[in-house]
């Protein structure tokens, strides 16, 4: 079925797993491959579970272009609507031989329940199925205006008279074939369906581990990607007190942690990873910024970096160059911002450089201390800065050396006390940075820098994939500020206007770099470069920016997601997991299992990648001890995240117990679940003795059921608690021998009985 070219012929018949396109790719060097090409597998597969026919297999320039044409069957899960947006899933698909009939014995297409539609149907829906009842007996199409003035009959009484007319109702009694049972009063008709290209099969995916992005995160996008642990889920997790499972999410499965892992399926006890990478990144990003972060028994501190503070850092180790990397081998070239000299090896570099300032400039973040200080305001302050008078920089670290700060203090205090209503603002500002500035044992001055550290080259990369280089924002913004620092080197013997041009020039790009500004120059603007502020806190939005993204949120590992379905045969602590994803999501805890129990290693993982009954009786007893983590996002509250005992079951869709949908949030209209597995013993316990939802049958919020029925439910409920008939007490020997009766139509959800068991 492959030809000599590597693809697939047309006209060929694909299967789960058959090859497409069988390809390797050679791919340039890149920094972690220490400028040696790499070969990858990037064949192509048919990895869905129906087949598909071969329509069209051309070879381009850009490549191979395959067209299969395939029927999708109707799945649990896929979504379907009517024409008025009624959107909901597929929870069971039932053979027609057990679907229930109408009166005329014809099997029904669709039965619609309250947990599977929105509850909130439009009346309209209602008569198009009426008038469908009426037109499928006639054959003649009903077209009504899109509105009515209601000044001669209802829409409703119309549709009544044609149903009349043609001695047809909207109601019927319909047999159940399975058992014989005559259900009355049911609303029929005749309503069009469409099924949506939302598939659960697409939706549906897991990993356990598998690729991590430059900052060891597991990586998101496609069938193995990682789900996003954000802000609100950590805020569910800290409202349940799961602090264990936090700790497990973010060390454990929020990072790269291959020794772990190791360690875990060979059976030993893993060792508690440390500091995650990205929290690393972030205290480095700070640093960059011109911001200190410091740790001693009292917690961490932040403050600004000072001159002392920052040659510490940097060393002797100068960057005089904005080259970066060769074109061809991506060798780092000598004294630019990759050299090993300053900033260590190539791949994981962690050495601080430095780029040397020609004159001395305040510290960016420092800027509204130093100016409400010396009771500047902000025009004032650039053009000191900028100002070639008196030496420049040197002239405004004397200036701001001659401050004395216990004075300033103690008339910022006399304003505070009975100065102006308009100076008072400023004077509390002024008083609190000079009184952090006393505590810190530091001067003004000491702020005024003459050198900017380089971020080592780990958190700055430089990576090429084919033809796509992909470059740090950081390496945009050295370079510029190299190219600055020598325009003003250049003005040397100019006049004063020049070299002030210049220099305010040069701060500017200094600012731009720690990010208290956007890039001036166009080419950065249009690139979308950001200052390191930027990335750490965001522009514009926090939750775009590093901290919220991968400091406080995180991506994580033995995780998926799933379309949701209902199952009301579940118990309130149980959810229904997919086994194909199941295999995927607890693939490391049956490693661990089989070889605790005898198996070798590579067997174990031979035994799960084939699915073999042994793997298989070893994930039944997994899972039975290990409960998962469900999230409905977005998560609201603390019941947007619970844990559940799963229960293996077929298909694609995380099936639910409806009497849950309420707390997280849920509808049965295409809605996703992500989920993910505790790994720790601490984790695993917390999770069993606090985030079950029979944990918390009682709302925080008000005292109340947290689960309550609905819908069909509460209507059962009325009917079984209602008052009983005038008919005599029927007797059974045990519960099931009544729920057979009530199936067979023996008895009514209101009849009295009585059940003896022995």
């Amino acid at each position: 079925t492959i030809n000599s070219e590597g693809f697939v012929r047309t006209g060929t018949v694909l299967q789960h797993g058959d090859p497409m396109i069988l390809a390797v790719e050679e791919r340039d060097p890149t920094q972690r491959t220490l400028g040696r090409k790499v070969r990858k597998d990037v064949s192509t597969t048919w990895k869905h579970h129906f087949p598909g026919v071969v329509t069209d297999a051309v070879k381009g320039r850009r490549g191979v272009h395959i067209g299969v044409r395939a029927n999708l069957p109707m799945q649990v899960g896929d979504k379907i609507s009517n024409r008025f947006g009624s959107k909901g899933v597929v929870s069971e698909i039932v053979p027609d031989v057990k679907m229930p009939a109408d009166s005329q014995g014809r099997s029904f297409d669709v039965l619609l329940s309250p947990q599977g539609i929105v509850t909130r149907t439009n009346p309209a829906q209602k008569i198009e199925v009426q008038l469908g009842k009426v037109a499928a007996k006639t054959g003649k199409p009903y077209r009504l205006p899109g509105f009515t003035d209601n000044r001669d009959e209802s829409l409703e009484e119309f549709v009544s008279a044609e149903l009349r007319r043609h001695r047809l109702s909207d109601n019927e009694d319909i047999q159940d074939p399975r058992t014989g049972k005559m259900i009355p009063d049911v609303f029929t008709g005749v309503s069009y369906f469409y099924k949506l290209q939302h598939t659960s099969e697409g939706k549906g995916k897991a990993r356990s581990t598998a690729s991590y992005t430059s900052e060891d995160q597991p990586a998101r996008g496609g069938k193995e990607g990682a789900k996003h642990l954000g802000d609100m889920e950590i805020q569910a997790l800290l409202a349940h007190g799961a602090d264990e499972v936090l700790k497990d999410l973010k060390l454990i499965k929020g990072q790269k942690n291959d020794a772990f892992w190791r360690q875990l399926k060979l059976g030993q006890t893993p060792s508690m990873p440390g500091s995650p990478e990205v929290y690393t990144k972030f205290r480095a990003l700070l640093k960059a910024s011109g911001v200190n972060l410091t740790e001693d028994a009292s917690g961490e501190h932040i403050f600004a970096m000072t001159e002392a503070e920052a040659k510490e850092l940097t060393g002797n180790r100068e960057i005089t160059s904005s080259a970066t990397l060769g074109d061809k081998d991506m060798a780092p070239i000598s004294g630019g911002l990759f050299d090993p000299e300053s900033t260590g090896s190539l791949i994981n570099g962690d050495r601080w450089g430095y780029i040397a300032l020609p004159e001395a400039f305040p510290n960016p973040v420092m800027e509204e201390p130093m100016r409400r200080i010396l009771g500047m305001t902000r025009k004032e302050f650039d053009a000191a800065v900028a100002s070639n008078d008196g030496g420049g920089g040197q002239s405004f670290a004397r200036r701001l050396s001659r401050i004395n700060l216990g004075a300033e203090k103690a008339r910022a205090l006399d304003i505070i006390k009975s100065g102006a209503k308009t100076k008072r603002d400023d004077a509390v500002k002024r008083f609190r940075y000079i009184d952090a500035m006393e505590k810190k044992g530091v001067n003004p001055s000491d702020f005024m820098m003459t050198r900017v550290p380089v971020l080592p080259p780990r958190f700055r990369p430089i990576t090429r994939q084919n033809s796509l280089t992909m470059v740090a924002d950081p390496n945009y913004l050295y370079k510029a500020l190299l190219d600055s620092s020598k325009d003003y080197k250049d003005t040397e013997g100019l006049p004063d206007q020049v070299r002030e041009e210049a220099r305010g020039g040069l701060y500017q790009a200094y600012r731009s770099l720690v990010g208290v500004v956007d890039p001036e120059h166009t080419q950065l603007q249009q690139k979308g470069v950001r200052g390191i502020l930027h990335q750490i806190f965001g522009k514009g939005s926090p939750k775009f920016g590093f901290i919220q993204r991968r400091v406080v949120g995180t991506n994580i590992d033995v995780s998926g997601l799933g379309v949701v379905t209902p199952n009301p045969a579940l118990k309130l602590n149980q959810i229904g997991m997919p086994e194909p994803l199941a295999w995927d999501l607890y693939e490391p805890f049956v490693v661990r299992a089989m070889v605790q129990r005898g198996a070798p290693a590579t067997q174990a993982a031979q035994a799960v990648a084939d699915r073999s009954p042994s793997a298989r009786e070893a994930l039944t007893d997994v899972i039975a001890t290990r409960p998962v983590l469900v999230n409905r996002p977005p998560s609201l509250h603390k019941y947007s995240v619970m844990a559940f005992e799963p229960v293996l079951t077929k298909g694609s869709t995380v099936q639910v117990p409806p009497a849950v949908v309420g707390p997280f949030g849920m509808d049965f209209d295409g809605d996703t679940a992500a989920f993910t597995v505790p790994v720790s013993d601490a984790a695993v316990r917390q999770a069993k003795e606090k985030m079950m939802p029979t944990k918390h049958l009682l709302d925080v919020r008000h005292g109340k059921a947290t689960y309550v029925p609905s819908n069909e439910y509460l209507q059962g409920l009325y009917l079984a608690t209602k008052l009983p008939t005038n008919k005599p007490v029927r007797t059974f020997k045990s519960k099931a021998a009544a729920v057979e009766a009530y199936r067979k139509g023996d008895i009514r959800i209101d009849d009295p009985i009585t059940i003896v068991e022995d």
